[in-house]
């Protein structure tokens, strides 16, 4: 660490935050006391004095202009002020508290707002008593009682210096890293007896009571980590781009930045080179500690030290669990963790970890960040067992608090505020030390992608799906009951990307696990019978499918009694076979039973009811009641929608079959905003997903006919469904491929 420049008024110190020690600089052996020579003049104290200033912090600080014009506004004594101000800046390590208090005293000593600017470190009490003491010292206050031997009588003289008329109001007491109990207690002691003296204090604690306000400091933001890094790089070239990735990678963390951008000095690296070492092993940064360019004492790995090991074992063990979730700007909710059983200890531990600015609130109380950096080095530190056992734990709380993945309102957005923190900690289970048997990853993949699934995000469910097969698969046998489960989901993925031979295997596969455990009249086999049924239904194998429904019908309507929601289920698909192989009048009843069963069971606005009157109004309209069609086809719409927003493909079919009705109804006008819509959706899904939607060319043959219907040219409506699958991102090769068959290319 180099010894800070001396200032003309006496020399300067640098108290490095929260790390205890006084580095003076000065010779303490050596003490000339010319003053006490008889006949020599009486000691007189400096008129001005800064001590424990860093200039290097003075002149090196970046940013912060709004804070520090408050900050002056705040210190600057009244004119009548008999008490003048007290303020604490808190935030956790290396987040700039120290820089930012010394380069504060300067400012205020600079603009003679201030005569007395002393930076004293307040790590514990001895070591402030101490530092108060030599501040009679020749060098620096130049009071009498520096030739006393005992500490009592020159720590009692510099406070009376202190509190004198004269001197007070032109004081500012700077008191760095007063974090512990005892230290802040003696800061509210030293408060009191010097009223009339400013006081800064910097600390990693929050709250600080009555009569001293305290300021948060937070991480830098983007431009000033810009600047600040440009300032310490200015050696080496590098866009706006590259230093924003370096500060995004840090959390804008400004000790972080500093200690990267002397890692990358050392090493000679580009701030590019840095970014791509940083993402593959960031050991080397986080282990970095040059003195001769950083005066923190510590190196980034170890900045964290001291708060967490002041933390009692329960509040550190959520500490090590919350190393995994999504880091800023993604805040937690904690609203789906008030149903568990122990929420209100939980809820004490994280005001622990708050009050140790381990981890801050959101402007909504309901929510918490955890600071990127601090999880890096948590992460880069456990151990195997550590790592083994906060994800473990981790991963059970998650399945105590999941919501069901099918729709509700409120489940659904319990998913989007959790999904962040999902992938972050499911990408973590990825590690090769991870032993994902024995613990709760299966449920959780398999929770989260079904809810993807029914987002129509298929792309990112799959992986999830296959995941969990593969675990169950190793851990429980290929025969196992919650092997066909998995089965039967991945199945559905494959299904509604269009690949019904892979899906059609799985479903199979999964029927025979459950006929041969439970025997073929079990309500879990009824559930197989009922998807491979489907997907027989989907690839016009109906002989076969109808077989199919009718025994899932029959084995639930036993189990459950004529009303359950699972009857309305087969009572929905079998209806729908009936109707497309001509026999309305059976199917008629059906449905009304069906809407009627999901009507009481979820209420009139849910997505189970949007089907069933989505297939009854098809119904109506197969038997030219097209008006009475309308009404359960748009309730339909107006429920999907609500339900799953205006872009899912659960939407886009409802469009698609609104859109037949209005073109039977001699309302081709009307029918092309939903037609257009529905095709759009579809195309969007192919070119995301990379799966042609298995709607996708009935949706084009029904735009393009419609089109030619409305009075345009085939070369015309051509030219319409092109520009709507350019527009979806699709490729000239994926058009060719799907472009209606009676319609030649362009």
């Amino acid at each position: 660490m180099p010894k800070p420049d001396p200032a003309q008024q006496g020399l300067n110190t640098q108290n490095s935050e929260g790390a205890g020690n006084v580095l003076s600089g000065r010779d303490t052996h050596i003490r000339e006391f010319h003053n006490h020579i008889p006949g020599q003049k009486p000691l007189e104290p400096p008129k001005r004095l800064t001590y424990g200033l860093s200039t290097s912090a003075h002149e090196g600080f970046i940013g912060r202009a709004d804070l520090l014009k408050q900050l002056m506004k705040e210190l600057k004594p009244g004119k009548r002020a008999v008490i003048l101000p007290a303020r604490a800046i808190h935030a956790d390590g290396g987040v700039g508290k120290t820089s930012l208090a010394a380069h504060l005293g300067w400012l205020l000593f600079e603009k003679e707002v201030f005569d007395y600017v002393l930076f004293l470190g307040a790590a514990t009490r001895e070591s402030l008593e101490s530092e108060i003491s030599r501040l009679c010292e020749r060098d620096n206050l130049n009071l009498p009682s520096q030739a006393a031997k005992e500490q009592e009588p020159r720590y009692r003289e510099v406070l009376a210096f202190l509190k004198a008329q004269e001197t007070a109001r032109r004081t500012l007491l700077i008191l760095d890293g007063a974090d512990e109990k005892p230290s802040r207690e003696f800061v509210h002691e030293l408060r009191k007896e010097l009223p009339s003296c400013a006081f800064l204090i910097t600390s990693r604690h929050a709250d600080w009571g009555k009569g001293i306000d305290g300021f948060p400091l937070d991480l830098f933001s983007e431009p000033e980590a810009l600047a600040f890094l440009r300032d310490r790089l200015s050696s080496l070239t590098a866009s706006d781009k590259t230093l924003s990735g370096v500060a995004q990678a840090l959390d804008h963390l400004p000790l972080g930045l500093e200690i990267a951008a002397s890692y990358i000095r050392d090493a000679h690296l580009t701030p590019a080179a840095w970014l791509a070492e940083w993402q593959q092993t960031p050991s080397a940064t986080l282990s970095h500690h040059n003195p001769d360019h950083l005066e923190y004492p510590l190196s980034l790995a170890r900045v964290w030290d001291q708060s967490v090991a002041r933390l009692p074992g329960r509040a550190r063990a959520l500490l090590h669990i919350l190393a995994w979730i999504a880091p800023r700007p993604a805040a937690l909710s904690l609203k789906p963790f008030e149903v568990l059983e122990g929420w209100p200890q939980l809820r004490g531990d994280l005001d622990l970890l708050s009050k140790a600015s381990l981890i801050r609130w959101e402007a909504d109380p309901s929510q918490v960040l955890v600071h990127r950096l601090l999880q890096t080095c948590m992460r880069a530190a456990f151990s195997t067992e550590e790592r083994q056992a906060s994800l473990t734990a981790c991963l059970n709380i998650l399945k105590a608090t999941l919501p069901d993945p099918d729709w509700s309102q409120e489940g659904w957005q319990t998913w989007t505020l959790l999904s962040p923190h999902l992938q972050t900690i499911i990408a973590a289970t990825e590690h090769p030390e991870f032993q994902p048997i024995e613990t709760s990853l299966t449920y959780v993949l398999n929770q989260f992608a079904l809810w993807l699934r029914n987002r129509a995000q298929h792309a990112e469910a799959e992986p999830l799906q296959r995941r969990a097969l593969k675990i169950d698969e190793a851990s429980q046998g290929p025969d196992h009951p919650t092997v066909a489960i998995r089965l039967n989901n991945l199945a559905q993925v494959l299904q509604a990307t269009n690949r019904a031979n892979e899906a059609e295997q799985l479903m199979r596969r999964a029927l025979k696990i459950d006929e041969a455990l439970y025997g073929p009249t079990h309500t879990t086999v009824a559930v197989d019978l009922n998807n491979l049924a489907t997907l027989l239904y989907a690839t016009n194998r109906l002989g076969e499918a109808e077989r199919l429904m009718r025994r899932s019908l029959k084995i639930v309507e036993t189990s459950y009694g004529p009303d359950h929601f699972d009857v309305a289920r087969d009572l929905n698909n079998l209806a729908q076979l009936l109707q497309d192989t001509n026999r309305p009048a059976e199917a008629e009843p059906l449905h009304h039973r069906a809407l009627k069963i999901v009507e009481a069971t979820f209420g009139p606005d849910h997505p189970r009811v949007a089907i069933s009157l989505n297939n009854l109004a098809q119904l109506l309209q197969a038997t030219n009641r097209l008006r009475e069609a309308e009404e359960p086809m748009r309730r339909a719409l107006k429920i999907d929608e609500a339900s799953y927003g205006p872009d899912h493909p659960e939407v886009a079919v409802t469009l698609n079959n609104l859109a037949q009705l209005l073109k039977d109804m001699n309302r081709p006008g009307e029918a092309k905003e939903p037609m257009r819509r529905t095709v759009d959706i579809f195309v969007r899904f192919t070119a995301q997903t990379g799966h042609e939607h298995p709607h996708l060319r009935a949706a084009l043959d029904n735009y393009f006919t419609l089109l030619l219907e409305s009075g345009q040219t085939e070369g015309n409506a051509l030219q319409s469904l092109v520009s709507a699958l350019m527009e979806g991102g699709m490729s000239h090769e994926q058009i060719e491929n799907v472009l209606p068959g009676e319609a030649s290319s362009p």
